[in-house]
């Protein structure tokens, strides 16, 4: 009998996503502060 083995993303996969929200949150005025895209951006990198 087989067993499915669960998927796993690799790591950069929901960081690439979190990012792209970011950014888009960014381009539609979402987020409050401009500023704060930036160091959201450069902490996930």
């Amino acid at each position: 009998m087989k067993t499915r083995q669960r998927y796993i993303p690799e790591p950069w996969i929901p960081i690439q996503w979190a990012v792209r929200l970011v950014q888009k949150a960014g381009m539609h005025a979402n987020i409050a502060d401009p500023k704060i895209i930036h160091d959201v951006l450069k902490v996930s990198r």
